[in-house]
């Protein structure tokens, strides 16, 4: 996801519907027979012969969400329970639902309420709006502002409407990238400096944690229920917290300074863990300080993954570090179980600085598994490189004593393409997606993503590839498996560990469809043509299985909600 100098945000389907139950400590969901039954046919024919441990959930989370933090859950597997899309179809224009925000990342997260109620809050470029998504619907709440731009005007939406249809209309690149420099000239507050954090975190007591620049906010409910407003009730000035550090370190001759806020995550006691490019924070969840790790040689390159016993794994600049979180410190004390491996390709350009700028994945959660984690690597061309979590085994055959590196291995992409995000882990397996563009929009100040995230697949080529590699804990090697040579959207899509499937976006000619894939073998399992309007183009966006089979799709020009083939949706012909 991701090679722009600035931050970038990497970031039917699913279980059956659900009932929700709810006591005050935690709401659950059980499983309605009647839509399970008309999911049935949604199911992959295969079934994966390594179905392993599950990574543990965090007691902190918000209970019965179908999202409630970036990457599915915090050791940043992108796994969800709920089903995948297979078989053909092509969705008409009453089964895609839209409500526009203005152009920029989101990242949206699903609250649940007694009885059947649903919320969902979406992070944009200056705001958190609230939905509400009970039901069958995606209706406005409202939207609480940042403070800075409070006293600006919201962003008309028939304004953004008229965008749309430019985009969608435009005779070629030239009228499209002129509607969106107009777009912008209208709203100076869409900039890069008030783009949300890569990460954000909805926890069981219903508060959201975002940050922007260097200041991290909470968000909440002002009543109960899914119409009930959101509103701005904390915030901290992390500049504050670490004002008395040393002074970071400088960038690479040549290279930007690094985003001021790189993502937020929770650990499995209920902190905050706040990543900046110069230090690593912990904080209660009434955004007051716990601790901090600041480095003296090195930035911060991404958020970390964490597992339940405290240990925080992130990359920088130049290492993978495991930092541990004893409850009340933050280590890098061997002692405490610590370590620091070096990047394989250390001056590589990460996203944000020289480093892989990009989130860790865990691999392997059982007493009897490797406990291993993934991280890849940038460089022409791109690799992913393994990692043992806990002791390194002793020397043998198969590895060297005393090496934390246990595996490595180049991926099949085609320069200039890099990892487009975590990569996404179930048993022993990891898929890794392809991102970065051959042909990118450029300006005088550089890279322009949005500009390159809108014409990819359309007027320019989008990244090809989807790589599964396979860990083979009797030989301890990482092996390829399959290769699935598409052009894809830059957008996150989690394994459905229930149907065995991933949906990958594939965008060509304008249009964008999901193709279902085997997990075990890399077939294909049916195509859904969604279209080629532009409210389906995401900057990073995401693809969110719901309860009941439809779809969330965070896209840049606000969330959509695509009706699940068969839930009441018609068809037409692929156009």
């Amino acid at each position: 996801m991701r090679e722009p100098t600035r931050r970038v945000l990497i970031c039917g389907l699913v279980v059956a519907a659900a009932l929700q139950a709810c006591t005050k400590s935690a709401l659950r969901v059980e499983p309605n027979q009647d839509v399970a039954g008309r999911l049935d046919r949604f199911l992959s024919p295969g079934r994966s012969s390594d179905v392993r441990a599950a990574p543990a959930d965090n007691p902190f989370l918000m209970h019965g969400s179908f999202h409630a933090i970036t990457h599915w859950n915090t050791a940043a597997t992108d796994t969800t329970k709920r089903w995948a899309w297979t078989g053909d179809h092509a969705l008409s224009a009453d089964a895609v639902q839209w409500q526009p925000m203005a152009p920029s990342h989101t990242d949206a997260f699903h609250r649940p309420y007694p009885g059947d109620g649903h919320g969902l809050y979406v992070t944009g470029a200056d705001r958190v709006c609230k939905f509400d998504i009970s039901g069958d619907a995606l209706d406005l709440v409202n939207c609480a502002k940042l403070p800075a731009v409070e006293e600006l005007v919201d962003p008309d939406p028939a304004a953004l409407q008229t965008l749309r249809a430019t985009l969608r209309d435009a005779a070629d690149e030239d009228a499209r990238l002129e509607a969106l420099a107009t777009w912008r000239e209208a709203r100076p507050v869409d900039t890069p400096l008030l783009l949300p954090g890569w990460h954000a975190v909805l926890d069981r007591d219903g508060g959201l944690f975002a940050g922007w620049g260097r200041t991290l906010y909470r968000f909440a409910d002002d009543g109960e229920g899914p119409r009930a407003p959101l509103t701005r009730t904390a915030s901290v000035d992390l500049d504050a917290l670490v004002a008395d550090e040393v002074e970071a370190p400088a960038p690479a001759d040549g290279a930007p300074p690094p985003d001021p806020l790189l993502g937020v995550t929770l650990t499995h006691d209920g902190h905050l863990v706040v990543t900046l490019p110069d230090t690593l924070v912990v904080l209660d969840r009434d955004l007051t300080q716990v601790a901090r790790l600041p480095l003296q040689d090195e930035t911060f390159e991404g958020t970390p993954a964490i597992d339940p016993e405290g240990g925080l794994y992130v990359p920088t600049s130049t290492h993978l570090r495991k930092v541990v979180w004893t409850g009340s410190a933050l280590s890098i004390d061997e002692a405490d179980g610590a370590w620091a491996a070096p990047l394989p390709v250390p001056s590589a350009r990460g996203h944000h600085g020289w480093g892989p700028g990009t989130t860790p994945a865990l691999m392997g959660f059982g007493p009897g598994e490797h406990h291993l984690v993934l991280l890849p690597v940038p460089g022409e061309p791109a690799s992913i490189a393994v990692y043992w979590r806990d002791e390194v085994p002793s020397a043998g055959e198969l590895d060297v004593a005393g090496d934390r590196l246990a595996a490595a291995l180049t991926l099949d992409f085609d320069a200039p393409a890099f990892v487009g995000g975590s990569p996404l882990v179930q048993g022993h397996d990891a898929l890794l997606l392809a991102a970065g563009w051959s042909s990118p929009v450029t300006t005088e100040a550089g890279l322009d993503v949005q500009a390159s995230a809108l014409v990819a697949g359309v007027s320019r080529p989008a990244p090809r590839g989807a790589q599964k590699v396979h860990w083979d804990p009797a030989t301890r090697t990482l092996q390829k498996a399959w290769t699935l040579d598409r052009p894809l959207q830059w957008a996150l899509h989690p394994i459905s560990t229930s149907t065995d499937t991933v949906n990958l976006a594939e965008v060509d000619g304008g249009v964008l469809r999901l193709v279902a894939v085997d997990w075990d073998s890399g077939e294909l399992h049916g195509t859904t043509t969604l279209g080629a309007d532009p409210i389906l183009r995401g900057m990073g966006g995401q693809f969110i299985p719901m309860d009941d089979g439809d779809l969330l799709l965070t896209g840049w020009l606000g969330p959509v909600r695509l009706q699940m083939p068969g839930n009441g949706s018609s068809t037409q012909e692929d156009p």
